[in-house]
């Protein structure tokens, strides 16, 4: 079977425009210590001492613009950590790509 490559290249930037690529990190007690998330070539991160109500709002709003959620170990880690501190966050909606799956 050929494969197209431009036709996959083309698909592929689609996905990477509209998917939202999210890593959080936290502490083994659960305090969330950095939240890292890109979208559409935009880039945010928030780590040290950081407001985590504001990061997660702002966090919220790039969740708006995007059509799923792309992250490694999604499941078991970053969506339990995020529910935890805001169990209604616009986010947990979203679809999702677990690369650990």
């Amino acid at each position: 079977m050929q494969v197209d490559s431009s036709a996959q290249e083309q698909r592929f930037e689609a996905l990477r425009q509209r998917a939202l690529l999210l890593d959080l990190e936290s502490s083994p007690r659960g305090k969330l210590l950095k939240v890292g998330a890109v979208l559409a070539g935009r880039t945010f991160g928030w780590s040290g001492n950081f407001s985590v109500p504001a990061a997660l709002e702002e966090l919220g709003r790039l969740a708006g613009a995007a059509a799923c959620v792309l992250g490694h170990n999604l499941h078991r880690h970053d969506l339990p950590l995020l529910r935890e501190q805001a169990p209604a966050h616009p986010l947990l909606r979203l679809p999702l790509i677990d690369t650990l799956v």
